[in-house]
C-alpha cells in the first residue's frame, strides 16, 4: 500500500474536503480515515471503492498514481488559483475602463441635453 495513503490525502486536499468530511462520507470515525491516509492500516478493496466514489477519481487512480504526481496536482491547483486570479484582477480593470468611459458619454450627453434645453 506504499503510497496510496499520500495520494489519497492529495487528492481529499485537492477536492478541499477535510478527514471529518471523508470519514462521515465512508461512515467511520475521523480518527481510522486517519489511520488510512498514514498508511497504518490496510485498505479492503471496497474501502477504496468508496474512498475512489467519494473523491470522484478512478480506483486505478489510487493505486497506480504516484504521490508525486499527486503532490503536483496540488501545486497545478495552487497555479490555477493565481490564474483565476490574475483573469478576475484583469476583467475587473477592464470592466473599470468600462465604467469610466461610460461616465464620460453620460456626462457629454448631460451637457448635451442641457445645451438642447437653453435653445
Amino acid at each position: 500500500m506504499t503510497g496510496i495513503g499520500k495520494c489519497i490525502r492529495a487528492l481529499r486536499q485537492i477536492k478541499g474536503y477535510s478527514q471529518e468530511y471523508m470519514a462521515i462520507r465512508l461512515h467511520m470515525s475521523q480518527s481510522n480515515y486517519a489511520k488510512i491516509e498514514k498508511e497504518l492500516i490496510n485498505i479492503s478493496t471496497q474501502r477504496l471503492k468508496a474512498i475512489a466514489a467519494v473523491l470522484e477519481v478512478s480506483m486505478h487512480r489510487l493505486l497506480v498514481e504516484p504521490p508525486q504526481k499527486s503532490t503536483a496536482l496540488i501545486d497545478e491547483k495552487e497555479d490555477l488559483n493565481l490564474e483565476v486570479m490574475e483573469d478576475f484582477f484583469t476583467t475587473k480593470v477592464l470592466y473599470e475602463k468600462i465604467i469610466e468611459d461610460k461616465d464620460k458619454e453620460i456626462a457629454f450627453l448631460r451637457e448635451e441635453i442641457k445645451q438642447l434645453r437653453t435653445k
